[in-house]
């Protein structure tokens, strides 16, 4: 037996919540697409260096993944107020699923930074090479947890999308 879902799809919001739910989703998610594309240049950059570590590879390419993710939630969310009805459905993913991308990217950037930890500090050479290592391995984790809060924040629910008083 199928269990038809009754939930509302769509309410109606206010035209400036509508203007600031798309503008700060195409400025934010844009944003964080910029971040990625810089991270993963890095990465790339990063992997063709002698000392660069393998683990830094494969968990920096990981967590740029899971970044990549999360900023095309976000950039993708301008489109959940058309014609001034909040898809509820929406709104909800986008405030649920950056959060599963940050737990995600935090195993891969705690395992990576035990590994910089770990090693012989003169293989990475220092200075430039540690902090490349650190810019590929942590700042997809540091914008991942910016961007869940922001998904989160913008769409709380009920009270920022609450029920709209009827117009006089």
């Amino acid at each position: 037996m199928i269990i038809p879902d009754l939930t509302p799809r769509f309410q109606l919001v206010p035209p400036e919540r509508a203007r600031e739910i798309r503008t700060t989703c195409a400025r934010w998610g844009y944003s964080a697409l910029a971040v990625t594309a810089m991270d993963a240049a890095l990465l790339v950059y990063y992997a063709t260096l002698p000392q660069a570590s393998v683990f830094a590879g494969v968990f920096g390419g990981f967590s740029v993944l899971m970044l990549l993710m999360a900023s095309v939630t976000m950039a993708s969310c301008r489109n959940a107020v058309p014609n001034g009805y909040l898809n509820l459905h929406e709104a909800r993913f986008a405030r649920r699923f950056p959060w599963v991308m940050w737990v995600f990217s935090m195993p891969t950037t705690g395992v990576s930074l035990l590994v910089l930890w770990g090693s012989d500090h003169g293989r990475f050479g220092g200075g430039w090479s540690t902090l490349l290592y650190l810019l590929v391995v942590v700042a997809p984790f540091l914008v991942t947890t910016v961007v869940a809060v922001r998904c989160f924040t913008l769409f709380q629910a009920p009270y920022y999308y609450g029920p709209v008083p009827p117009r006089a």
